[in-house]
């Protein structure tokens, strides 16, 4: 619902243009002190914005207002998504009341590993193993087969404590995260 995709540019870059553009501005951050820290985000000293990091790490967290989205695990382990209306006078209408929830879903478990690789492996860190099997309640093991092929193109580093996408792997982020569809 944005201008941008109301009314895209009519002629956008070609994929060498936006790969130089990717690295001068890389290279831009470098020289100013900035670390990437994640595939959209740089920081200085390791002032990293954790807010987001939860989001990465599949932590969860409640969404408040009108638009907003959140994840909880319930008690059983389920994962929940809810958004709440989008419309700043609807919202207000319903505040307070299930129905200022727009969407509420369970994520059903054969969607958990992509979604938490969609989140984790964007961090240059990467994550551990036991992390994954604590965020999605899923055994490490079971991912391995569509992890394994990824190592082996050079996409992803595994070692038995991190799982994280190579520089090549971030720079093909939806191709890697395509084997978890």
């Amino acid at each position: 619902n944005t201008a941008f995709a109301k009314r895209p540019p009519a002629h956008l870059p070609d994929n060498d243009t936006l790969w130089a553009m990717q690295q001068a501005g890389q290279a831009l951050l470098a020289s100013a002190g900035y670390a990437q820290y994640e595939v959209s985000a740089y920081a200085r000293d390791d002032n990293t914005c954790q807010h987001n990091v939860n989001y990465w790490q599949f932590g969860d967290y409640v969404g408040i207002g009108a638009g907003a989205h959140g994840k909880i695990t319930a008690a059983d382990g389920t994962i929940h998504r809810r958004s709440k209306l989008k419309n700043p006078t609807l919202y207000m209408q319903h505040a307070g009341t299930p129905t200022a929830c727009e969407e509420h879903k369970m994520v059903p478990t054969a969607d958990l590993p992509l979604e938490f690789m969609m989140n984790a492996l964007r961090l240059n860190a990467g994550f551990s193993p036991a992390l994954y099997a604590q965020r999605t309640g899923l055994a490490w093991v079971d991912v391995m087969p569509v992890m394994a092929p990824l190592v082996a193109q050079g996409l992803v580093a595994h070692t038995d404590d991190t799982a994280r996408c190579t520089a090549l792997g971030q720079a093909l982020l939806d191709t890697v995260l395509g084997a978890f569809v």
